[in-house]
This record gives structure tokens, sequence and C-alpha cells, in this order.
């Protein structure tokens, strides 16, 4: 039996392509920015993702700086949990990216991410289905390697960062809200060469 094709991850530096391929000259732009960034910055399901309101965000000022966002229903509980957004100060900064949607789109209670149609208008509420097909179109716009680019590529993508930056199993699972001996996180981790984290990369011989 052939395994499903695991989501390819999307990290900083394909975020920052993302970014530069997806300027924020329009609502359609702003929200596909916002989306993508906090939904790696977040690490949430893409069904989590699209089911906050701007109700389940408070705003922290210290002793860091972002959103917290209340996950009401999950997957795999039926119990309420935070997650943490925070402001980086980089290009691709999901708080930063997340405002800037808020702003130009009007919204104070409600759907955080809505349909827009060409004219502008918001619409409903975002589908999971949607997340998955906007980060392929991004992906193709940023002239990504080819891959299974989905709705899950965020969640990964924050898996594979955090593991490369030196962060422990227990630290990231604590944002995933995985076990930290969970093989599902452990297979999140999917290092794109294979000299990274590996012996032979320093030549013992």
């Amino acid at each position: 039996e052939q395994r499903p094709r695991e989501a390819a991850p999307l990290c900083s530096a394909e975020l920052a392509l993302v970014f530069d391929a997806t300027p924020p000259t329009s609502l359609r732009a702003l929200r596909d920015r916002a989306l993508i960034a906090v939904g790696a910055g977040s690490a949430l399901r893409r069904s989590e993702l699209v089911a906050l309101d701007v109700e389940d965000l408070r705003y922290i000022s210290a002793p860091q700086t972002g959103y917290s966002a209340l996950v009401r229903t999950s997957k795999t509980s039926d119990e309420a949990a935070t997650v943490w957004v925070h402001r980086s100060g980089r290009e691709t900064c999901p708080v930063a990216a997340l405002d800037s949607w808020l702003a130009a789109s009007g919204i104070t209670s409600g759907p955080l991410f809505r349909s827009v149609d060409r004219y502008g208008t918001l619409g409903d509420r975002l589908s999971d289905r949607s997340v998955s097909r906007l980060v392929r179109e991004a992906a193709t716009r940023a002239d990504l390697p080819p891959g299974n680019w989905s709705g899950h590529s965020l969640r990964a993508g924050f898996v594979t960062e955090a593991a490369r930056r030196g962060r422990s199993s227990r630290e990231i699972a604590r944002q995933t809200r995985h076990s930290p001996t969970s093989p599902v996180l452990h297979r999140y981790v999917r290092l794109v060469t294979p000299w990274d984290d590996n012996a032979a990369a320093e030549g013992l011989f």
C-alpha cells in the first residue's frame, strides 16, 4: 500500500519567497499574506485557522509581543487551547501581516479569514479546503520547487523550522499540542537536505 504524499514544509525561506511574490497591493493579497504567515507562525491546523474569529485573539505586549489565539475545538480534542503568534520584526512577521489585513479589511468581529471577490468585497468564512488552494497558488506564484504544497505545509513548516533552530520536541509540542514523544511530531520534521543534522556532514574520516 502506497503511503500518502507528505506535505512539503513551508519554512522561513519559502515564506519569504511567497511574500516577495505576493506584494500587498490588494485586499486578497493582504489576506493571503496574513493567512499563510499566521498559519506558519501558529502551527494551527487548517480547520483551526479558518475557525478563528476576531474575538478569539488577544493582544499581548509583555513579556513577548503578539497575539494569543483561542482554539475552541480541534481535530483531536473538544477542549479549548491557546496558541501564540509572536511578532518577529521580520518582513514576514505574522503579527504585522495580520494587523495589515485587519486594518485594510475593516474586520472588527466575526470570522478572521474571509473570501474576497475580484472587486474587493468581503464574503463568508474561508473553508479549510480554501487554505490548501491558497497555499498551492502562493507556491506557484513564488516558483517554489515542485512538491505537495497544501494547507498542512504551514504546520509542517513550523515544526521543521523550529527543529532546524534547535528547539526541543517539548518546546515544539507546546505549540502544536502533540505529545513530545508522538511519532507524528517526529515525522513532521523533514530536513530539506540530507546533511542537515547529520554527523557525516562533519567529515569524520
